[in-house]
């Protein structure tokens, strides 16, 4: 009798995730915090970093790797230049920018910044991604080595997106952590706006997670997440304190173009929280464009936009915080004079919620499935390898990223 196509699926499966680990590299001991970030102000790992590295016997060498920068290219008209192991940015023949390539492991280029193609074959040689983006951050591609790409992983990722219950469970995972996550930041805003509307999205979102867990089908998964999320934006301008000229009772999360400040940080931002995360899973072997939630579609990163969803909470408190905190005001925004009126960040308002989105995102917090402490980059390197795991057979359950109240 011939063996059905999907036995002959699970065969396969089973033959790798029985294998003696020969066959990929372990993430937990190499990759795992190569995306970890710290502070400008400091060139040496903070404490809990060196523990971290102590116990998981990271060589020295990879050591080094773990403690590398995301490199911002901004000022329009710039030309980013190699010469030897520095990389230099400059304009008009004066040196903006002059940094030893090994303290990088990757480049996002803004607007009309260039590089030459010396830069972009260190760049590929060197597996130092470089993400082209528009001058107000649309995503428009990015340059890329397969230098390191694991062909048995990636065929892993496509065999298993046959597995329904394997893809439900992933996905009922996410979601679970994106309403729980920004469910607290609500519980959390509400001790200090102390608005009804607030309280009555928390208890709704409450019965939205509830239901995550008994829904059967991933369809209806994509249901309860719209449902939870217009809830969640419903309120999310009560958020903002009156006198910053924020607060808006009537807020609608919209995009592509975004049409107000808010919804302009916050696509803004979640282009870079996903251009992180797409790095992190290249780091790692992953194919970001293999997902299990998100429909699977031409130049789309199914994989990224999956894992991103437990980590949005990230972007929606910074932009609370820098509007809460005066650190942007309306000053920092503008329209465009066209049908559609994108608003806009100005180039010293996009600069500054860069440097906010680094130093949120070098900031330590507890990865909730280990305990560890661990800065954001960290955690989010965490579950790309538990998902690995996952994958591998080596783990049963995918355990979400949470955030505490």
């Amino acid at each position: 009798m011939q063996l059905q196509p999907h036995r002959k699926i699970g065969d396969y499966l089973s033959s790798i995730r029985k294998g003696d680990g020969k066959i990929y590299t372990d993430p937990e001991v190499t990759v795992e915090a190569e995306l970890t970030a710290i502070p400008k102000h400091s060139d040496k790992p903070s404490k809990e970093n060196r523990s971290f590295l102590k116990e998981k016997k990271v060589p020295l060498f990879n050591q080094a790797i773990s403690f590398k920068r995301t490199l911002y290219i901004q000022t329009q008209g710039s030309v980013l230049r190699k010469e030897g192991e520095r990389l230099i940015v400059e304009k008009n023949g004066k040196v903006l920018i002059d940094i030893p390539s090994l303290r990088i492991n990757q480049i996002i280029i803004f607007g009309t910044c260039s590089i030459t193609p010396a830069s972009m074959q260190f760049c590929l040689m060197n597996n130092i991604p470089v993400t082209l983006l528009s001058s107000f951050g649309k995503y428009f591609g990015k340059l890329e080595s397969t230098k390191g790409k694991s062909i048995e992983l990636e065929r892993l990722q496509y065999f298993t997106s046959v597995d329904e219950q394997l893809m439900l469970s992933l996905s009922k995972a996410v979601i679970t952590g994106k309403i729980g996550n920004t469910r607290t930041l609500l519980q959390r805003a509400s001790k200090r706006c102390k608005s009804k509307e607030v309280s009555e999205a928390i208890d709704l979102m409450k019965t939205e997670l509830a239901r995550v867990e008994k829904t059967d089908s991933i369809e209806k998964l994509r249901g309860i997440e719209g449902s939870s999320s217009a809830v969640y934006f419903g309120v999310f301008g009560r958020i903002f304190k009156t006198e910053t000229g924020f607060f808006n009772a009537g807020f609608k999360r919209n995009r592509r173009p975004p049409r107000d400040p808010i919804n302009s940080l916050l696509s803004f931002g979640y282009t870079l929280l996903s251009a992180n995360i797409y790095s992190t899973l290249t780091a790692v072997g992953l194919n970001p464009y293999v997902g299990f939630y998100h429909v699977l579609k031409p130049g789309h990163p199914a994989l990224a936009s999956d894992l991103i969803e437990e980590f949005r909470h990230i972007i929606d408190s910074l932009v609370i915080q820098v509007i809460n905190k005066g650190i942007l005001t309306k000053k920092a925004f503008y329209f465009v004079k066209e049908p559609s009126m994108p608003c806009l960040l100005t180039n010293e308002g996009r600069k500054e919620f860069i440097r906010q989105f680094e130093i949120k995102m070098h900031r330590t917090t507890t990865h909730s499935p280990t305990g560890k402490k661990a800065d954001y980059r960290r955690c989010i390197m965490l579950q790309a390898a538990q998902f690995t795991k996952v994958l591998r057979g080596g783990k049963h359950k995918y355990e979400p990223f949470r955030i505490k109240l």
